[in-house]
């Protein structure tokens, strides 16, 4: 009974922790969006062709389009390590930009709002650190997710 109550509290420790660290992540990017409201149209726009360059020469040919399939096959991974969902989209699957990557992602991109993508990223396959803005990795070999966890709307789910 003593030891199910402190396996308990470690879960709800380690559960605080993380929500935590999310809600960290999310200070930084407003603080970073501030930021970028200071800046001229001229300035933004110039930001935004250069992600998009970035985006398209360094991301986007290490990537194909995943799958409804691709993301259950994570999330029922998810679910069995004890994941829930933590957003609810009243939408299919598809209201997202999702791809896989096809091989290591060696150089950061980050890209916020509607340019941010869902990676989700097989075994054997790794993830630079750095800053990759709003881009969400949902990776295959322990299940886990950089961000927040979609369920959708669907028959399927």
């Amino acid at each position: 009974m003593v030891e199910d109550i402190r396996v308990k509290s470690r879960k709800n420790l380690e559960g605080a922790k993380k929500v935590l660290a999310e809600r960290m992540l999310w200070q930084k990017e407003a603080e970073s969006r501030s930021q970028d409201s200071k800046k001229s149209p001229a300035e933004l726009e110039e930001m935004r062709r250069k992600k998009e360059f970035l985006f398209e020469k360094h991301l986007y040919p290490k990537l194909s389009p995943a799958k409804r399939e691709d993301y259950l096959a994570w999330y029922e991974g998810y679910v069995a390590n004890g994941g829930s969902p933590t957003i609810y989209y009243r939408s299919s699957f598809e209201c997202l930009l999702w791809y896989i990557a096809n091989e290591d992602l060696k150089m950061p991109v980050a890209l916020h709002d509607e340019m941010a993508v869902n990676i989700i990223v097989p075994e054997g396959v790794d993830v630079a650190d750095g800053d990759w803005g709003e881009n969400k990795f949902f990776k295959m070999d322990n299940f886990e997710a950089s961000g927040s966890v979609p369920i959708f709307e669907v028959k399927d789910f």
